[in-house]
């Protein structure tokens, strides 16, 4: 909403009702319109470059981490192409680590505010505040102090229906439960679950360690990853410890790519509203819209008719 106001004054809503078949692709207002929704991914998106590369100490360093978090082809799908906002919640991710050598309640304030935006944080929250904390009763407070941005934000809508079904509880919040082993009829191991708490376990023998922090937050996202039938969206979330663990250790690069090239199958398989059909790609409209931006003529005449 803040955003909103603030670009009111360059909306032109108008321009919509004259938007046809023919002008689609040259109307000079669409391109206009598009990129002022995705202004706010965009500031977040250097944010999130500015605070990543406060991590690294050499400069050689911080210059890759800045180039590969800026062309990260991750990034530009989600945030520009099909327009989710994980960038945002990310690059809290981002501060939180930058925080956790300095500040510990700005550094769970962090993540509980990503965790309002988009309840995947909330699962960093356990090892941060582990990790972070050296009494029990320090950890305790970290936790909630993680928790409660959350918990600020849903309260007011916690008597809502329709918001427990839709955000508190929704398919795919619950996704992660869906890989799980029956032991009976009715009982089932969450495969998560049992991991994450092992997770959690190992995390307390590094307590104390901030730098080990960025790894547990890796481990727990390529944990999700493997048991989730998740959206392609959601890769943006570890992109950032991707580029911290190829850029401490180099040896790891040929599986970064490996994933990188796991995340386009999923791109490329995953529903018709997010990516493309392999059933219905057909060369000639994308050839034919390339030729007619090249030459500087209307794309929509070079498209082939439908039989």
């Amino acid at each position: 909403p803040i955003f909103l106001m603030i670009l009111k004054p360059f909306f032109n809503l108008e321009f919509a009702q004259n938007l046809t078949p023919e002008n689609l692709f040259t109307s000079a207002e669409i391109y206009k319109h598009l990129f002022l929704l995705k202004v706010p991914y965009l500031i977040f998106d250097f944010l999130a470059a500015i605070f990543l590369i406060k991590l690294f100490n050499l400069e050689k360093e911080k210059r890759t981490a800045f180039i590969l978090w800026i062309f990260n082809p991750v990034s530009l799908y989600s945030a520009y192409m099909i327009g989710q906002f994980d960038i945002i919640p990310t690059f809290f991710i981002v501060l939180a680590l930058y925080y956790a050598g300095k500040n510990h309640t700005l550094s769970l304030l962090s993540l509980g505010i990503g965790g309002a935006l988009k309840v995947f944080p909330l699962l960093l929250v356990p090892f941060a505040a582990i990790i972070l904390g050296k009494t029990v009763s320090k950890r305790i407070q970290l936790f909630i102090l993680g928790v409660l941005p959350f918990m600020a934000i849903s309260a007011p809508f916690a008597i809502s229906q329709a918001f427990r079904s839709v955000a508190l509880f929704s398919a795919q919040s619950q996704k992660l439960l869906f890989a799980g082993i029956n032991v009976s009829g009715a009982d089932v191991i969450y495969l998560f679950v049992v991991f994450y708490f092992f997770l959690i376990l190992f995390a307390v023998k590094f307590s104390g360690e901030e730098k080990s922090l960025w790894k547990f937050f890796l481990a727990v996202f390529l944990l999700f990853y493997s048991v989730t039938n998740y959206h392609p969206q959601w890769f943006s979330w570890v992109t950032p410890l991707l580029i911290l663990l190829v850029i401490y250790n180099r040896s790891y690069l040929i599986y970064v790519a490996i994933i990188l090239i796991s995340f386009l199958g999923v791109t490329l398989l995953f529903e018709p509203s997010l990516s493309i059909e392999f059933k219905n790609i057909s060369p000639a409209p994308i050839v034919s819209i390339f030729f007619a931006h090249l030459i500087g003529a209307n794309p929509v005449a070079f498209l082939p008719l439908s039989e």
